[in-house]
């Protein structure tokens, strides 16, 4: 088996074994107990609280309208898994029971975060989506670049746990949300190993220089920065290319530096702050 087509099957399975784990956490946690965790998923709970329309049906509808908005922010492979991840989704929640693992609404937070986070996490290692507030973010970044990625996704996924404390009349169901959320994207950004940020800056020292920043600069969109830097050891001139992305576009560029220079050395860190360029401008941020 060629090695593309082992890589294709190991990100089938990483996509059908994260969806599955997500879906489980839909419906054994979230559903029963209103604990949720935001985004399209969040959404679609509350929805059925408050229509009675199945939640694998409204998120479906949802991500799919989202995908046909934002496809071209996306790159083939990632498109391809996306639109897998999604119809599985809606498969797994029609015919997995709706069933609550525990009566405990602190419980069901707490683990449906969890298991949801890994879910997720596996999804992503393939560069897919789940459709969700990563792709509306991608959508809200490519037609006001103004807009902070990591601004517009706590945005969405608060107004979604704001509504869903509504539809419940329940501020605890509310904070215990807000709670899950927090923890499901502890345990999605374990499985990545990206740390805890929205924002990524990785320093990625080639010998591919040109031929990496190229093709990053083509499949990004985005700004990169060449500086100088020196072997210590070989004193030998090197270019360190500087990146800074958001999350969903994180296993992207590893992928890409993989393919382009698998000897890269590569250094990843959380960006606490941003300011300029297609980030938040600093009269924003400053005082």
């Amino acid at each position: 088996m060629s090695n593309t087509k082992q890589d294709w099957a190991k990100n089938i399975l990483l996509c059908t074994v994260g969806t599955l784990i997500a879906s489980i956490a839909i419906n054994f946690f979230m559903v029963p107990s209103s604990v949720i965790s935001g985004g399209v998923r969040g959404l679609a709970i509350v929805l059925m609280k408050v229509t009675g329309i199945p939640v694998y049906v409204t998120n479906l509808v949802i991500n799919i309208i989202l995908f046909v908005l934002g496809y071209r922010t996306l790159k083939k492979k990632t498109a391809y898994l996306t639109i897998y991840s999604m119809i599985l989704m809606a498969i797994f929640l029609k015919f997995i029971p709706i069933k609550p693992f525990t009566d405990n609404q602190f419980l069901a937070g707490v683990f449906g975060g969890s298991i949801s986070g890994v879910g997720l996490g596996l999804i992503f290692l393939t560069s897919a989506t789940t459709g969700g507030t990563d792709l509306l973010g991608r959508i809200i970044n490519a037609y006001f670049p103004n807009i902070k990625f990591q601004n517009a996704m706590y945005s969405i996924d608060g107004l979604v746990l704001i509504l869903n404390g509504i539809a419940n009349g329940s501020t605890e169901i509310l904070l215990l949300s807000v709670m899950t959320i927090f923890i499901e994207f502890t345990f999605l950004n374990k499985i990545l190993g990206a740390g805890g940020g929205y924002t990524k800056g990785l320093f990625i020292i080639s010998e591919k220089p040109r031929e990496l920043g190229d093709i990053l600069l083509k499949e990004l969109g985005r700004g990169l920065t060449s500086l100088k830097g020196e072997g210590l050891y070989s004193k030998k001139e090197k270019d360190v290319i500087l990146c800074v992305v958001p999350r969903s576009q994180f296993i992207e560029v590893k992928e890409i530096i993989k393919e382009t220079d698998p000897n890269a050395f590569i250094m990843v860190t959380d960006m606490a702050e941003i300011y300029g360029g297609s980030f938040t401008k600093l009269e924003e941020g400053g005082e």
